[in-house]
C-alpha cells in the first residue's frame, strides 16, 4: 500500500469512461492507503461526464451512476473554502488557472501524490515541489 493519493477530474473522469487506462488506474487508486481530492471535483466530473452525453458516448439517464462511480473512488473531500487564498496567490504567481491550484494544493497540504492526465497540471507541480504523478498509457 502506498501513502495518499489525490486525484484530479482527469484521472477521475477515466477511470470510469476509458476501458483502456482503467485497470492501470483503478490498480494505483486501491494501492492508496487514502484518496482526496477537492469538492470542485464534483462539478468537474459532473462536467465532463455530462460532454459524454453531448458527443454520444453515454446516454444521459447514465450520468448519475457514473458520476456516484467517480465519487465512491474518493474517501477525503477537501473543502475548497480551507484552500484559499493560497489557491488564488498560486494561480496568479504561476499564470495558472485556481482550479489546478485547488488540486495541486489538496496534494501539497495533506502529503499526497496527485494523480492526472494533465501535462501542465503536472508541470505546476513540478514547479512548486509538489510530488505528481502523470499517468499515462503505453
Amino acid at each position: 500500500m502506498t501513502g495518499a493519493l489525490a486525484l484530479d477530474a482527469s484521472a477521475a473522469v477515466r477511470a470510469v469512461m476509458d476501458a483502456g487506462a482503467q485497470p492501470a488506474l483503478l490498480s494505483r487508486i486501491g494501492d492508496a492507503a487514502t484518496v482526496i481530492a477537492p469538492t470542485l471535483l464534483r462539478a468537474e466530473v459532473g462536467n465532463a461526464l455530462w460532454k459524454y452525453t453531448r458527443i454520444g458516448v453515454m446516454a444521459p439517464p447514465e450520468l448519475p451512476a457514473r458520476h456516484r462511480e467517480a465519487m465512491a473512488l474518493i474517501a477525503l473531500f477537501v473543502d475548497d473554502a480551507d484552500l484559499f487564498p493560497e489557491a488564488l496567490t498560486l494561480a496568479a504567481a504561476s499564470d495558472h488557472p485556481v482550479y489546478d491550484a485547488l488540486y495541486a494544493l489538496t496534494a501539497k497540504r495533506h502529503a499526497a501524490v496527485l494523480l492526472t492526465f494533465d501535462r501542465r497540471l503536472h508541470g505546476l507541480c513540478g514547479r512548486e515541489g509538489i510530488e505528481s504523478t502523470l499517468f499515462a498509457l503505453g
